[in-house]
């Protein structure tokens, strides 16, 4: 009889199992975003170092930038689950996070209201609170709504593209399947780029593709030596003639998550000549 019993309890346990708030660690602003909804800080032990700014996340070990990650750091953390944005998978990150044997979730690169809603859902599962994720849906879709409506009154048809700095201070552009290209796309941006992923691109071939707006975020002016020194970088290009570089914070175009519609809202708006 106390074997039943025992068996029974164990049979309860593993069926509870995934209701536990698991220990999680969070590498990007859309992971990060989605879990802090269903985490308290103690759960959310560690996230990258642009999620830290994330309400919820404040109490979170910082474990630096996308091309930094102290993976020493989240070994010694001992996670029960890691989720990784897609843009934080690249540059090596994926490889080196699966070395490290821990349960590994990499979110979807496809971009889309119906994506979102799946990886919320899905994040809700991964962390240990999938009763709790219908109130975040809603929530998401509320805000998406408003920005498709706002764009059904301003269709928007702008070329642009989004510039970037690798570690080894090489331009890069980000093309098609990135998170930048993504948005935009979404936002009005008429601009197609053979390539996919981010591309190393020279000044001369910027200057080529006479778009109207270049968006570089303030890393990249601080990598190049100060506002000076952008300002020549860009001088022969058409947006930069006709002061049309818009820089964001580093973050803004790499987060697909719940406040996605905020930042396509801003783009909306910046790339509206009327500004709505």
């Amino acid at each position: 009889m106390f074997y039943k019993y025992l068996l029974l309890f164990l049979v309860i346990f593993l069926i509870n199992a995934d209701l536990i708030a698991k220990r999680t660690i969070t590498i990007g602003l859309t992971s990060t975003e989605i879990a802090v909804k269903f985490l308290s800080d103690n759960n959310l032990i560690a996230c990258d170092k642009w999620s830290k700014g994330v309400e919820g996340a404040l109490g979170a070990v910082d474990l630096g930038g996308i091309y930094n990650l102290d993976y020493k750091l989240i070994k010694e953390l001992n996670p029960d689950i890691i989720i990784v944005d897609y843009e934080f998978s690249l540059f090596g990150n994926k490889e080196k996070l699966q070395e490290l044997g821990f349960k590994l979730e990499i979110l979807s690169n496809v971009y889309t209201k119906e994506q979102t809603i799946k990886n919320i859902e899905r994040i809700s599962k991964l962390v240990g609170k999938p009763n709790s994720y219908s109130d975040v849906v809603i929530d998401f879709k509320t805000k998406y709504t408003s920005f498709e409506l706002v764009k059904s009154m301003n269709i928007l048809k702008k070329s642009t593209v989004y510039l970037d700095m690798d570690p080894d201070g090489d331009v890069i552009i980000a093309g098609s399947g990135t998170t930048p290209y993504e948005l935009l796309k979404i936002a009005g941006n008429k601009v197609k780029l053979d390539y996919t992923g981010w591309n190393k691109i020279s000044k001369d071939e910027i200057e080529k593709l006479q778009v109207e707006f270049i968006i570089i975020p303030y890393m990249f002016i601080e990598k190049l030596g100060g506002n000076s020194n952008a300002i020549e970088f860009f001088k022969n290009t058409k947006s930069g003639k006709e002061d049309k570089i818009i820089v964001l914070e580093d973050w803004k175009l790499k987060n697909y998550g719940i406040y996605s519609a905020d930042i396509l809202l801003e783009l909306v708006g910046t790339l509206n000549d009327k500004n709505f």
